[in-house]
This record gives C-alpha cells, structure tokens and sequence, in this order.
C-alpha cells in the first residue's frame, strides 16, 4: 500500500473536516481511505466503486481527490532522508549507527499507525505490557510488542496467550537496535476470541461494580425528551420511531456508525456531546439491530461502557435481539433486547401517566359533583327549614292578629285593661328574675370562701405533720450520726466495712467523718 498517499489522504481529510466543522469520520472512515489509496481511482466513475464514496461525497470532494492522483504517487524516502544527505555524516554515504536507526524509525513513522494479525504469546509484565505476536499462518514470523500504561488499563483483559488479535500500533526500532511495535489498541478476530474477550471484559467491569443496580441512574417518571444514538440510515430509528406513538415526544438523533473501526468513538462521542451540549434531556437511548460478536463490536467495547457510566444523563440501550448479550447492556441504566422493546416501554410508560392522570381527573369530577349534591341538597333542607319556619310564624302571628281584632270587638277598655295587667305581670316576674340572679351569686361567693377556707385549714394541718416527721426523723439520718462522732469506713471499691474479718492488715481504707474523709493502712486487727 502506498503509506505516502494514505498521508495526503488524512491530511485532505482533516482539511474537509475542519473546514465543515466536522468529526473526520463523518467526512471519511479510515477503510475508506485504505480503500481508496488501493483501488488508484483516476475518474468519478472508479470513485463509485470503492466503499464509502456515495453520490453526495463524490460531488462535494471528488475533483480535489482525484488530484492527489492525477501525478502520481511515489513510495520512495524523501530527499532529506537519504542516506547520502544526512547531516554529519563523516563521509559521503557512510552513516553512523545512530543516523542508520533515525532514518530506519523516520521511514517507519511515515508508515503511521499499522494494523497487524496474529496470536499472542510470551505475555509479561504489570503496568504495561511486553508480548510477542505470531504469525497465525503458521510461519515462524514473530513482532515483538509494547503496550504502555495508558493502554494497558484498557486492554489489559485481552493479553491471553493464544488469543488470536489484530493490534494496532507503530513500528519503531530502538537504539539498542530490537524492533518493537508500540501497541495503541487490541481487537480479538474470529468469534471464540472475541467471546473470550467479551467474558474478560465483563468480569473486568463487574469488580469494578459498573453493574451495580445501586450504581444506575433513575429513570424520570415522565419522559418527554429523548436523545437517539443509532445510524440514521438503518431500520432501527424508522421503527423506534413508528411503535413510541404519536405522543408529542421530543426526539433528537445523531447519526452514529453502528459497526466498523470508527462505531467505538462515533458512539463515545455521541454520548458525550449530548452531555455537554443537550444536558435538558430526559434521557439518551443508545440502539442498533442484532447481529454477531464482531458486528457489535462496539457495543461490547471498554470505551463506549466509560462513556455510559460516566453520563450524567440516564441511558438506556435497546441493541441487537432477544438472545444478544452485551456490555453496554450491562452498565447502562436499562437494558432492553431490542430497540422495539425501548419504544414499547417509553410509549407505555406514558400510557401510564396519561392513564393516571386521566383517572386522577375523573375521580376529581366524580368527588366535586357528590361535594355539589350534598351542598345542594344541604340547601334545600335549609330552604324547606325556612319556609317551614316562615310558615310557622305566620300562623302564630295570624292567631295573635286574630285575637287582637277579636279584643277590638269587645271595646277599647277591655283592650287597654289587659295591656295594663301584662305589663304589671312582666314588671313582677323581672323583679323576680333579678332577685333569683342576686341570691343565687350570694350563694356562689359564699360557697367559694368556704371552700377557700376549708383548704388553707387543711394545707396547715399538712404543714404540721410535715414539721413532726422531720423532727423525728432528722437524728437518723447519716449526717446526724456523723456529726455525733461515728464514721464510715469503706474498701477499695466502697464497700462499706462493718466487721473486723472484712479487711486484711495492709489494706488501704477510707473513713469519712461529717467533715471530710481520710485515708488509711490497717496495722493490726483486733476481732
């Protein structure tokens, strides 16, 4: 392959992308360059044939392509690396070792990063890692190889001899003069190793307690806003879409590469960019459809679970079909087997809330219409009380109307006599009222200084028996006693000594007097 057109290749690339603002996958996959700088093109025509160069592409970066080509290409060292130009040497074309191993890793790191098949053996080291990388064809051809640090965190779980990998790194030879290449990533090739691969990494990330449930985010209890990670091409969003319903959901999609070299970091960095730049969303819904160990290659990576435990918005992962397994499924906040299951869940979550709130409401209309017939009928019992009372009313005031046109008839006098003899009656029956009412406080203040009384006698009679008691109880109590002149006398512990057998002679003892205490040694004891 022609390392020197892969450059001018990247280098385009990058000049696309940041021109337009875009990732560099989004303007070209890295197999497509390698596809590319292959298959030559010379025409537009030839550009159709190669993976990756869609109608759209060929009209926005076609002619500037082609002119990478339109010269050709040279795989030769450039100029200022050969040998008879190298600086200091001591003789035209005569290289020192050092200058011979500068030109040798110059030339090697215009290759850039290589990818390299075979089977891992003579695994050491704790950190980092040295390995040995075999020719899986069953040729004697051995890479010795070096993962650093950083990479050894992250691929650590792959390092099993026999396991057959593509590594990705660059080739340098040192100065001690050993060929190494330094290894940048590590993918399993063929479905047992990537199965074992797959059960590393989970039992990786299990102790690392990313499958914790107490670990996973909550779901909020209304989703309305919804950020779709997936290939905007595929079947997976047309039916995500067709089975969430028409329930005013808010959707935003980014156009992920679901398998491939480039899916880990496309998917990654979807998730982060909804992070920064979305942060209102209600949750993320990472999917694609089914398929192999190699397809979902992506989904099983270190990388992409990171990114999901990291996320501060809730995820959720619909990925592959019933029978599918993977360890984005595991670390994310909820795991469905299929992207339609995703929808059936969010559609109906919804369901739900709309369905309880639509009973929430009617038991609300339910409870103000019998809160308006008990106030109604309140009313009505209220009004029928009121006329039943105006009624009741009205015939008593008739009879009295009645009688007073009946005592007209019989004369003025008569009239005027009994006006006079109810007044005499009210005046005497008010005189009577105010005079109950006098007797009645008389009584009540007399009562109560009796009471009062009553009670002042008997708290001194208490008094007094208190007083007795106290006397007679004062010469015994231990104070008394010591002021008389006795003591007490207590061990160690402050038990107190009562016989002479109670101690041993050296013994330390306390006697406490009605004033302070002191302490002694037993001499001698007398029984």
């Amino acid at each position: 392959m022609d390392f020197d057109i892969i450059r001018k290749l990247k280098a385009k690339r990058k000049e696309f992308a940041d021109r337009e603002g875009k990732e560099l996958y989004r303007v070209f996959s890295n197999e497509t360059l390698e596809l590319t700088a292959a298959a030559y093109p010379k025409t537009k025509a030839e550009l159709t044939l190669i993976k990756g160069w869609g109608p759209k592409k060929i009209a926005a970066y076609g002619d500037q392509i082609l002119a990478l080509f339109a010269g050709g290409a040279s795989t030769s060292l450039p100029d200022e690396v050969l040998p008879l130009e190298v600086q200091g040497a001591r003789e035209p074309g005569i290289l020192s070792v050092a200058q011979f191993l500068d030109i040798v890793n110059l030339s090697l790191a215009r290759m850039g990063s290589i990818k390299v098949r075979g089977e891992l053996s003579d695994v050491s080291g704790n950190g980092m890692a040295f390995f040995d990388l075999k020719d899986a064809e069953g040729t004697d051809a051995i890479a010795k190889c070096f993962l650093g640090r950083w990479q050894y965190e992250r691929f650590s779980h792959l390092l099993e001899a026999g396991l057959e990998v593509v590594i990705t790194g660059r080739p340098s030879v040192y100065k001690s003069g050993s060929f190494r290449i330094v290894v940048e990533s590590i993918e399993p090739v063929g479905e047992g190793a990537l199965q074992k691969a797959f059960e590393a990494l989970k039992k990786k990330l299990e102790a690392k307690g990313y499958f914790a449930s107490s670990r996973k985010r909550a779901l909020p209890k209304i989703i309305r806003t919804i950020g779709v990670i997936t290939s905007e091409t595929g079947a997976v969003i047309n039916d995500f879409r067709r089975n969430i319903g028409e329930f005013g959901f808010r959707i935003e999609l980014l156009d992920v590469r679901v398998e491939g070299d480039e899916s880990e970091e496309s998917i990654v960095s979807a998730i982060r960019w909804f992070n920064v730049h979305r942060p209102e969303l209600d949750v993320l819904v990472l999917m694609r459809g089914g398929g192999g160990l190699e397809s979902m290659r992506a989904f099983n990576s270190e990388g992409v679970a990171e990114a999901i435990v990291t996320s501060r918005l809730p995820l959720i992962t619909g990925i592959g079909h019933e029978k599918d397994e993977t360890i984005a499924g595991y670390v994310s906040d909820k795991n469905f087997s299929t992207p339609t299951a995703v929808a059936n869940f969010i559609r109906q979550s919804r369901e739900t809330m709309l369905e309880r709130v639509e009973f929430a409401g009617s038991d609300l209309i339910m409870g103000f219409a019998e809160l308006m017939a008990y106030k109604e009928d309140l009313l009505a019992r209220v009004h029928e009380g009121l006329i039943r009372a105006f009624q009741n009313a009205m015939e008593r005031y008739g009879f009295v109307l009645r009688r007073l046109a009946a005592d007209l008839a019989g004369g003025l006098g008569q009239i005027f006599a009994s006006f006079h003899m109810l007044e005499r009656r009210f005046a005497s029956e008010m005189h009577a009222y105010y005079q109950h009412i006098g007797d009645a406080r008389h009584r009540v203040d007399r009562l109560s200084l009796q009471s009062l009384t009553a009670m002042l006698e008997r708290q001194k009679r208490a008094e007094a028996r208190l007083e007795v008691a106290e006397a007679a109880l004062l010469p015994l109590s231990p104070t008394a006693i010591l002021e008389r002149g006795y003591s007490v006398v207590t061990d160690a512990v402050g038990k107190i000594i009562k016989y002479s057998r109670d101690v041993r002679v050296g013994e330390l003892l306390q006697i406490t007097l009605s004033k302070g205490k002191i302490d002694s040694r037993v001499e001698k004891i007398q029984e």
